[in-house]
């Protein structure tokens, strides 16, 4: 079981917005919700091991003269998440998105993120995960790239190819045709072993 910290940069995130993850049943994500909307946000990402409920949290006043407005923030390629025992796995998000958070509100994101420790149990409802940083590991960034822009579905043969890199391992010729095969199912025309 790698007990390995991901290694990389802090996020710095926009003045006044506080972001936290728990665990999220995938099969019920109807508490990952936000307040007073009739629909929740779909779930976005690739993965199923670590899924998470990220909350997004703008601490700046909602009104008074001078109010700032809503926040966009951007979320990286390569934030990883980890969880507050050693026996579940630490989650990383393949491709950047935005969210928009509105003053005084908190703006929660149903999240699939892949696994970096396929040895370590998945994720639970409700399990507290933390901020870590955005990995600046070569063979991962590679992995990022290779995925950058591309269409991504919820099972994706990204989660393949980023489990070898996690893992020390190379990504294999076999995984190379399934991953070429999604992306001609998907319209994408690219040859994934260029960004290798």
């Amino acid at each position: 079981m790698s007990k390995a910290m991901p290694q990389g940069a802090t996020w710095s995130l926009p003045p006044g917005i506080v972001v936290t993850a728990e665990g999220l049943d995938p099969m019920d994500l109807e508490h990952c919700r936000n307040q007073g909307e009739k629909y929740r946000s779909p779930p976005r990402g690739t993965g199923g091991n670590v899924s998470l409920c990220l909350m997004f949290r703008n601490t700046n006043p909602h009104s008074g003269i001078g109010t700032p407005g809503s926040i966009t923030v951007t979320i990286p390629a390569g934030l990883t998440f980890i969880p507050d025992n050693m026996s579940t796995q630490n989650g990383i998000i393949l491709q950047k998105g935005t969210v928009e958070v509105r003053p005084g509100r908190t703006t929660y994101i149903p999240m699939y993120l892949i696994c970096m420790n396929p040895t370590r149990d998945s994720s639970v409802a409700h399990q507290p995960f933390r901020l870590g940083p955005i990995v600046d590991h070569p063979e991962i960034r590679k992995v990022i790239a290779m995925f950058d822009g591309k269409p991504l579905p919820q099972a994706s043969m990204a989660a393949a190819a980023l489990g070898s890199v996690s893992t020390g391992r190379k990504i294999d010729r076999a995984v190379l045709d399934l991953i070429r095969k999604e992306w001609e199912t998907l319209g994408v025309r690219d040859d994934p072993a260029k960004y290798l």
